[in-house]
């Protein structure tokens, strides 16, 4: 299956990424690992979040979306539930060095200072979701390999934003995001969209 794929940036970054290509996102706190992030057929969400990057980190650069068609053939899609036992396992199995190390440990000690309390809880929620996908990835990748196949792509919903109203699972800025972890996913070449 071949979808479209759609990152917010600014838009030097955009013409950066389009002459010398995209690189991979490797910041702690990226809930699918690292790898090169798309919101799924979403191409106002793409630069809506782009847009509020730019006024949180004060750029005056304007936004901009890269599009990219993905190839997701061989992709881990947590859509389906045959991933999440495996995720699971993987996080039972590093729960207790990461209850042992906490978070703070990761380089976010002078930040979290900076951010409410109810930043600092998505944030952690973040850096270990990163973790458990680094490793459960890994693992998947690697049973993957032994049968011939290279996984090149994880895909996963996220409900984000605002409940619809007091009791909605409904979320406003709610999303389906891709994590390119092989370029060779990427099946066009990547354009700029105004």
């Amino acid at each position: 299956m071949i979808v479209d794929g759609y990152h917010g940036t600014t838009r030097d970054r955009a013409e950066s990424i389009i002459q010398t290509s995209m690189r991979e996102s490797q910041r702690d706190g990226l809930w699918l690992g690292t790898g090169r992030y798309f919101f799924q057929d979403a191409r106002s969400l793409a630069l809506h979040w782009a847009s509020k990057e730019i006024r949180r980190l004060n750029l005056t650069n304007p936004p901009a979306v890269v599009h990219a068609r993905i190839d997701l053939s061989h992709c881990i899609d947590l859509a389906d539930n045959i991933f999440w036992t495996r995720v699971k396992e993987v996080y039972e199995d590093i729960a207790e060095g990461l209850t042992s190390r906490g978070i703070i440990q990761l380089g976010f000690e002078a930040n979290l200072r900076a951010l409410t309390a109810d930043e600092q809880t998505r944030l952690g929620r973040n850096v270990v979701d990163a973790q458990v996908m680094t490793a459960a990835r890994q693992s998947i990748v690697r049973d993957y390999r032994t049968l011939g196949v290279e996984l090149t792509a994880i895909r996963a919903a996220f409900a984000e934003g605002q409940p619809v109203h007091p009791t909605s699972w409904l979320f406003d800025e709610s999303n389906i995001m891709i994590c390119v972890i092989d370029p060779t996913a990427l099946v066009s070449p990547l354009t700029i969209l105004e």
